[in-house]
Protein backbone atom coordinates (compact mmCIF):
# COMPACT_ATOMS: atom_id res chain seq x y z
CA UNK A 1 0.00 0.00 0.00
CA UNK A 2 2.91 2.38 0.91
CA UNK A 3 4.78 1.91 -2.61
CA UNK A 4 1.67 2.40 -4.76
CA UNK A 5 0.80 5.63 -2.31
CA UNK A 6 3.74 7.76 -2.81
CA UNK A 7 4.88 5.89 -5.94
CA UNK A 8 8.13 4.12 -4.68
CA UNK A 9 9.03 0.63 -6.03
CA UNK A 10 8.92 -1.92 -2.96
CA UNK A 11 12.68 -2.24 -2.90
CA UNK A 12 13.19 1.16 -1.92
CA UNK A 13 10.30 1.23 0.84
CA UNK A 14 12.34 -2.03 2.22
CA UNK A 15 15.47 -0.53 2.16
CA UNK A 16 14.43 2.64 4.05
CA UNK A 17 12.54 0.34 6.69
CA UNK A 18 16.05 -1.65 7.26
CA UNK A 19 18.13 1.19 9.94
CA UNK A 20 14.57 1.13 11.79
CA UNK A 21 13.91 -2.37 11.69
CA UNK A 22 18.09 -2.85 12.74
CA UNK A 23 17.59 -0.41 15.99
CA UNK A 24 14.60 -1.94 16.74
CA UNK A 25 16.28 -5.57 17.36
CA UNK A 26 19.64 -4.00 18.55
CA UNK A 27 17.28 -1.97 21.40
CA UNK A 28 14.89 -5.40 21.70
CA UNK A 29 18.11 -7.51 22.41
CA UNK A 30 20.03 -4.94 24.70
CA UNK A 31 17.02 -4.07 26.80
CA UNK A 32 16.72 -7.72 27.44
CA UNK A 33 20.37 -7.98 28.38
CA UNK A 34 19.73 -5.08 30.62
CA UNK A 35 16.75 -7.02 31.91
CA UNK A 36 19.14 -10.25 32.98
CA UNK A 37 21.62 -8.19 34.40
CA UNK A 38 19.08 -6.49 36.69
CA UNK A 39 17.76 -9.92 37.28
CA UNK A 40 21.04 -11.25 38.37
CA UNK A 41 22.39 -8.69 40.19
CA UNK A 42 18.78 -8.32 41.95
CA UNK A 43 18.66 -4.39 41.51
CA UNK A 44 14.85 -3.14 42.14
CA UNK A 45 12.98 0.48 41.46
CA UNK A 46 14.90 3.70 40.06
CA UNK A 47 18.26 1.51 39.77
CA UNK A 48 16.91 -0.95 38.01
CA UNK A 49 15.15 1.03 35.52
CA UNK A 50 18.84 3.01 35.01
CA UNK A 51 20.70 -0.02 34.52
CA UNK A 52 18.25 -1.26 31.86
CA UNK A 53 18.25 1.97 29.60
CA UNK A 54 22.00 2.43 29.42
CA UNK A 55 22.71 -1.01 27.17
CA UNK A 56 20.13 0.56 24.79
CA UNK A 57 21.42 4.17 24.77
CA UNK A 58 24.87 3.19 24.31
CA UNK A 59 24.37 0.33 22.03
CA UNK A 60 22.03 2.46 19.61
CA UNK A 61 23.98 5.56 20.06
CA UNK A 62 27.09 3.62 19.17
CA UNK A 63 25.24 2.80 15.44
CA UNK A 64 23.42 6.26 15.10
CA UNK A 65 25.88 8.79 16.19
CA UNK A 66 28.03 8.71 13.04
CA UNK A 67 25.43 10.22 10.54
CA UNK A 68 24.32 13.39 12.52
CA UNK A 69 28.20 13.57 12.83
CA UNK A 70 28.08 12.94 8.47
CA UNK A 71 25.61 15.54 8.30
CA UNK A 72 27.28 18.26 10.20
CA UNK A 73 30.45 17.57 8.31
CA UNK A 74 29.33 18.26 5.31
CA UNK A 75 27.21 21.63 6.33
CA UNK A 76 29.82 23.88 7.08
CA UNK A 77 29.46 27.68 6.46
CA UNK A 78 32.58 27.37 3.47
CA UNK A 79 29.96 24.96 1.59
CA UNK A 80 27.38 27.91 0.95
CA UNK A 81 27.91 29.79 -1.61
CA UNK A 82 29.17 33.72 -1.61
CA UNK A 83 27.00 36.34 -1.08
CA UNK A 84 26.90 38.29 -4.35
CA UNK A 85 28.70 41.50 -4.42
CA UNK A 86 27.04 44.38 -3.32
CA UNK A 87 28.98 47.06 -4.67
CA UNK A 88 28.78 45.87 -8.14
CA UNK A 89 25.14 45.77 -7.94
CA UNK A 90 25.68 49.48 -7.09
CA UNK A 91 27.44 51.21 -10.18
Amino acid sequence: MVDSTIALPLGRVMRALGPGIRNSLLAAITTETGRLIVSGAGLHGPAALAAIIVLPAIAVGWFELPTPFALAKGSHLGDLPSPPDRAAGFR
